[in-house]
Order: structure tokens, then sequence, then C-alpha cells
């Protein structure tokens, strides 16, 4: 697993601004995750923080992207007594070659 991160404001926000680009290989079979800061948030109210959420990740057991997402959001939801504190968002995809 690989992490990358970013930093940037709510899209909309404001205008004229400039976005962090980050290239990075994917191939056939890699999943991509995609999550908030609501999400890595809701994970971090728990001794261990973000590698709570990378652990947890990394011990799904399913393929599905859609199943991944939900069992992100749902533990993430969980984590925080069914109150988030921010938006969460999780966007999973798959790769497959053609």
């Amino acid at each position: 697993m690989e992490v990358v991160k970013t930093v940037s404001l709510p899209a909309g926000i404001l205008s004229n601004i400039d976005t962090e680009l980050v290239c990075k290989n994917a191939d056939n079979g890699d999943f991509i995750i995609m999550v908030t800061d609501g999400i890595i948030d809701s994970f971090k109210l728990e001794e261990g923080g973000e590698q709570n959420l990378i652990k947890f990740i990394e011990d799904i057991d399913t393929i599905n992207p859609q199943g991944i997402a939900d069992l992100i959001l749902a533990e993430a939801y969980s984590k925080c007594k069914d109150k988030p504190v921010d938006d969460m968002t999780v966007l999973v995809a798959k790769v497959w070659k053609r």
C-alpha cells in the first residue's frame, strides 16, 4: 500500500487556485482508494490514528470496489459514535487491463 497525501481546500470555495498534481503508476488489479479528511479524522479518534485506517484497509477481504468503500465508510462512521464531525466520502476504483 502506498499513501499519497495532498493539501487542498474544498472544491469551489476559491477561484483561480493552483492544484497539486501527483502522478503515480497503477497496474492491473490495483485499487485506488480516495478518502476525505472526515474519514481520516474519525480513525484518529483512537490511539494509532491514521495507521488504524491503513491497517483496516489492508485487512479488507473483498475485491469489490463498492464493498470496500462501504466497509471503510461504515467503520469510520462507527468510530465517531455515529456523529461525524466532518463530511465523510470514500471513492474506490479498481484498475483492469484492457
